[in-house]
């Protein structure tokens, strides 16, 4: 696979050199700056664009590179840094990166800004303010809520991309990735085992009644260990768990 870097410029002077240029090949550039779950959802695409003869590029953050990268059906990722472009810069900058490429998806904001309902919010879009689509339907009932925003989220990604309702997301660990989880299964004597991610992306994400079912579960089950997942801020949340 190959990783371009982007250089630390301001998003203005970057070059078409700078994103690797025109590519030869016919290929494909997917843009997707979210968090874990979104690189999974999103790598349902890469192979049946691989099947229409693309080459397959995704313009990703840290984050993204993290969970792509061992994925056999991307050929390239585009990295840059998260917020290396400002949110109201990010459609010029767009318009600049697509001319690489034969076919362009973009799918940041995607989902959250069009399918999640939020209090009224506002992004810079060109240099105005402008009310993000989630927001307009807020105060809507929840029967017209529902009608309007009850949509699958895979269906909609890959309406997005122009593509068949073929679902493979699919996520590919790295050979030491595989052998570190062997190891640690290894030393879990349980039968079984389940897997608890603490956090998404976002404190939001944090589930209140994790203590309340993971302490009800062992209570009842002699069979059952957990495996808590997260980033340094969830070790917070793991407070009082650490002899069991």
């Amino acid at each position: 696979m190959k990783i371009i870097e982007l250089p630390s410029k301001e998003w203005g002077d970057l070059t078409p050199e700078d994103f690797g240029g025109k590519r030869a090949e016919k290929t494909v550039c997917i843009v997707r700056y979210g968090g874990m779950g979104d690189m999974i959802q999103v790598s349902s695409l890469f192979p049946l664009f691989k099947k229409q003869g693309y080459r397959v590029c995704v313009n990703v953050t840290e984050r993204g590179e993290n969970i792509l990268k061992s994925d056999p059906n991307v050929d390239e990722l585009l990295l840059q840094k998260t917020d290396q472009v400002p949110v109201d810069r990010l459609t010029p900058y767009w318009e600049k990166l697509e001319k690489c490429f034969d076919k362009f998806v973009q799918l940041s904001e995607s989902i959250e800004g069009t399918l999640l309902l939020t209090p009224e919010r506002h992004e810079m879009i060109r240099g105005e303010r402008v009310l993000v689509d989630g927001s307009k339907d807020y105060n809507l009932s929840k029967e017209e809520i529902h009608e309007k925003y009850n949509v699958n989220y895979m269906e909609r990604t890959h309406d997005i991309a122009g593509l068949p309702y073929e679902f493979l997301p699919k996520f590919y660990p790295t050979d030491e990735e595989i052998k570190i989880a062997k190891k640690k299964r290894k030393k879990i004597k349980s039968k079984y085992l389940i897997l608890w991610t603490l956090s998404g992306s976002s404190v939001h994400k944090v589930y209140p009644w994790t203590d309340a079912v993971m302490s009800r579960i062992l209570m009842s089950r002699k069979d059952v260990s957990f495996v808590t997942v997260g980033d340094s801020l969830c070790e917070l949340l793991e407070v009082g768990w650490e002899q069991e």
